[in-house]
């Protein structure tokens, strides 16, 4: 059972700098056996990304990963066609982090 709670807000930011006003963020709850933070520092020590490009990866990482590990009979359809690529993807990202 996953251990650790993430809260993910994604808020537009319009041309000026300023977050968009209205109704226009995207916000989410996604639980996880991983912890993010410790991904997120070792992915810096490698220095190949800049801090935003660190966090995207790591963010979107552990969200594929977490889709692509779900129980088949908690998937959904979409998700049980799409489990064989995701792994194949995460195995390719691990390896290539096995290599820095």
């Amino acid at each position: 059972m996953p251990n650790k709670r993430y809260r993910i807000t994604v808020t537009p930011i319009e041309t000026d700098g300023r977050p968009c006003s209205g109704r226009c963020t995207i916000e989410f709850e996604q639980r996880s056996q991983d912890d993010w933070m410790h991904a997120l520092e070792k992915l810096q020590r490698q220095r190949d990304l800049s801090g935003d490009e660190c966090a995207a990866f790591t963010v979107g990482t552990q969200l594929l990963k977490d889709l692509a590990t779900r129980p088949q009979a908690d998937a959904h359809r979409t998700l049980a066609r799409l489990q064989p690529e995701l792994r194949a993807l995460l195995d390719r990202v691990a390896a290539m982090n096995r290599l820095h």
